[in-house]
């Protein structure tokens, strides 16, 4: 589910004045609102080829298959815009340390 589903999701619910507490029975589920068609990427998946993937398709996440492990392949993990933003925090860090200016 992406945040894109969502905020299309309460939009219709919001037109539809289903999205209150009182009315819990007929709020979607995660089933109703998710992304069938999902963008992939491999384990070997350069953070690259990852950007431009999420640039491209105007995501901010995928699930991270591993193929071979049966028809689909396996699920080995998510990555998402947050991981790459760790990844670069911490190169920055990591130069800033060795150029003697951490804060």
């Amino acid at each position: 589910v992406t945040d894109t589903d969502i905020l299309e999701a309460e939009t219709v619910l919001t037109a539809l004045g289903n999205y209150s507490p009182d009315n819990i029975k007929q709020w979607l589920t995660v089933g109703e609102i998710m992304t069938r068609e999902l963008i992939t990427v491999s384990p070997t998946t350069t953070v690259g080829q990852l950007v431009r993937t999420f640039l491209q398709q105007k995501i901010s996440g995928a699930p991270v298959i591993e193929s071979g492990a049966g028809p689909h392949g396996r699920l080995v993990g998510i990555v998402t815009e947050q991981d790459v933003f760790s990844m670069i925090l911490h190169a920055w860090e990591q130069e800033e340390i060795a150029r003697g200016i951490a804060s």
